[in-house]
């Protein structure tokens, strides 16, 4: 993995986790708390339903770059069709690939943006910028941990709004422990709003993304999945419970056909009613939007 960074990577070692960096050891040292308050944090979603899952053998491995051009020549080689990702898990090195995000173009052009307004503005900014570390590192590791904890034993065993919506849920600020310092992601709750505030018919066909995992149609299906996940455990801790059981088992079917009658057989039927509670609930959650408006 050193060779892989260039000559200039170094290593740097927690309880967890093995990280290259090219950047200063503070950076990296930054990284691994939070990563370990990440790991610790899924420790606490697995006793929340003691699910019969592992310690890797071996330490998580991730790969964190100084500079956008060192992290994007990874990118291009390894997921070339994905040329606007900021940071990623692939599970074919079963490593994750991260840089330091105030070199990305975008934040860059937006610091110099802001630099000339008023402070509000640039604070602003700067939680924007705090929120998409989160949901870019976070996001990705979380993917990694529960791969290797046997969480999901693979990508195909678990349906993808599962998948995604369970990261989303890590995108918080945690403690040491992997306590969250803030009760839900309020981010996804402001993106959800803006995309499905028009009224429960706007979020389309709900029974189809729990079922088939052909309904997910890239960024918009996030927001929608973080909600899923967030009131499932609100709201059917037991039936979440027993579907994370189930898929960590490798026993949950892969066709939308079969998924439907298990799916349903936890939840209830995702007929309009339950389709109007669920938007509902998510609806009535508190937010305070300025927070994140752009």
């Amino acid at each position: 993995m050193l060779q892989l960074a260039g000559p200039a990577a170094r290593l740097f070692e927690s309880a967890h986790f093995t990280i290259v960096h090219t950047g200063p050891t503070d950076g990296a040292v930054a990284l691994g708390r939070r990563l370990e308050a990440l790991y610790q944090a899924h420790v606490r979603l697995v006793r929340e339903w003691d699910l019969p899952v592992h310690r890797p053998p071996w330490k998580l491995e991730v790969c964190f770059f100084a500079r956008c051009d060192e992290f994007k020549s990874q990118l291009d080689r390894l997921l070339p069709d994905t040329p606007q990702a900021l940071g990623f898990y692939d599970p074919n090195s079963n490593r994750t690939y991260l840089f330091d995000l105030e070199t990305a173009p975008a934040v860059v052009a937006i610091r110099a943006e802001v630099a000339q307004t008023q402070p509000a503005a640039r604070d602003r900014v700067a939680r924007r910028v705090a929120w998409l570390e989160r949901s870019i590192i976070q996001h990705e590791a979380a993917h990694q941990v529960e791969f290797n904890i046997g969480l999901f034993p693979s990508a195909a065993a678990a349906p993808r709004w599962l998948t995604e919506g369970l990261a989303t849920l890590f995108e918080l600020p945690l403690a040491a422990s992997g306590r969250p310092l803030e009760p839900l992601n309020g981010y996804r709750l402001y993106e959800f709003r803006k995309l499905y505030g028009g009224g429960v018919e706007t979020l389309g066909d709900v029974r189809r993304v729990l079922a088939d995992d052909e309904a997910w149609s890239g960024g918009r299906s996030y927001p929608l999945a973080w909600a899923l996940a967030h009131y499932l455990r609100e709201e059917q801790h037991a039936g979440l419970g027993a579907l994370l059981r189930d898929v960590g088992a490798g026993h949950f079917p892969t066709s939308a056909a079969e998924r439907e009658p298990i799916l349903t057989g936890w939840f209830g039927p995702f007929d309009a009613q339950w389709v109007a509670r669920f938007y509902e609930a998510t609806m009535r959650l508190p937010l305070d939007a300025s927070t994140f408006a752009e």
